[in-house]
């Protein structure tokens, strides 16, 4: 079992109006290639997730965008918090 995800590109999920990644090569997202898919899909145990995948989000020394990993933990605006904020547009 190999780490693929360098295959993907990350960056891409952060663009405006963007609607997930897209694949470096600039066509559409490929699910098989992410090792956590293979781990949800159960063709990739989570002992070789951690021996193989580079791309661990959070984790130390991993090749996983930071931005985009801080993108994924932000805090998300509560029902309040939206309505406060389309109510001053």
């Amino acid at each position: 079992m190999t780490c693929e995800c360098h295959e993907i590109d990350y960056m891409s999920g952060l663009l405006p109006c963007a609607e997930g990644y897209r694949m470096k090569d600039g066509s559409d997202y490929v699910p098989g290639k992410c090792c956590q898919f293979k781990v949800n899909e159960k063709t990739m145990s989570m002992g070789q997730y951690f021996g193989v995948c580079k791309f661990i989000p959070g984790e130390p020394g991993t090749l996983f965008p930071e931005e985009v990993y801080q993108f994924l933990i932000r805090p998300l605006p509560t029902l309040e918090e939206g309505v406060e904020s389309e109510a001053l547009d």
